[in-house]
């Protein structure tokens, strides 16, 4: 049995099932540094750590019919926090920033596209 990926908006609420599973990208973590300069002969370089960056998480797979990637439009235009739950049952609250496809037409799916999803993590 193939559990599928599900995007939940709590707010009104509203589930969405993926058709295919996509592929989960590994994460990505960043610090926040600044450094300067001191007016020290030895010019020494002096850094400053503030809070880190908030987690990435990103993923990607392929959509079959328009239906879906209109879809994946309305979940990108909601504009708030959606929580998406992979295949393993693992619940992630995240903000998505970044859609992106690209046709990849073949004659049993004339609409067939490969997507990116690109988001910040709310709350793991």
């Amino acid at each position: 049995m193939v559990v599928k990926w599900i995007f939940e908006d709590a707010s009104v609420p509203e589930t969405y099932t993926f058709a295919v599973n996509p592929v989960q990208n590994d994460f990505s973590l960043q610090k926040s540094l600044i450094q300067q300069k001191t007016l020290a002969p030895d010019g020494q370089t002096i850094l400053f750590e503030g809070r880190d960056e908030p987690r990435k998480f990103s993923f990607d797979g392929t959509l079959l019919e328009a239906d879906q990637h209109d879809k994946f439009v309305e979940w990108f235009e909601k504009r708030r926090q959606i929580k998406v739950t992979d295949d393993l049952g693992a619940e992630t609250l995240i903000y998505i920033t970044n859609y992106t496809t690209q046709r990849g037409w073949r004659q049993s799916h004339p609409n067939r596209r490969t997507y990116t999803v690109d988001a910040v993590v709310v709350q793991e």
